[in-house]
């Protein structure tokens, strides 16, 4: 299995982050639109994650773009996302620092229609501390 990752930060020190949320009208072929703009610009997406909807709906994508190696730049892509027909909005997540990237556009985290809280187990499994708590 792989696991889930539900990515709020990422951190690469050295690399030139950003992040975009897509939203717009769902239908067939839309992320493989998204990311061919992003993949003629010579760009990787490290991480990628979208709002399962039904063809027809609003939906939402949120990507985290690798600008390193590229003389591409963010504003411009964002630009040239919101030319097409089925996108409504690009909003652009910019690096807190260098490497840094904290998304701050997506909230509150779902679990299908319903609100979800996501925490770091701090112990493995059966394991307790000698006082009984964790």
């Amino acid at each position: 299995m792989i696991p889930l990752q539900v990515q709020k930060f990422i951190y690469h020190p050295g690399r030139r982050l950003y992040g975009l949320v897509i939203t717009g009208i769902s239908k067939p072929g839309v992320l493989a639109t998204i990311s061919s703009l992003i993949a003629e610009r010579g760009l990787d997406i490290p991480y990628c994650t979208s709002i399962a909807v039904r063809t027809g709906e609003r939906g939402g994508i949120l990507l985290i773009v690798d600008f390193t190696d590229s003389d591409a730049e963010p504003e411009e892509l964002a630009e040239k996302l919101k030319t097409l027909e089925f996108v409504e909005s690009v909003s652009l997540i910019k690096p807190f620092i260098d490497g840094l990237l904290i998304d701050d556009a997506t909230f509150p985290i779902m679990l299908g229609r319903r609100r979800a809280l996501c925490w770091m187990k701090r112990c493995p499994e059966g394991y307790s501390s000698p006082s009984g708590g964790i």
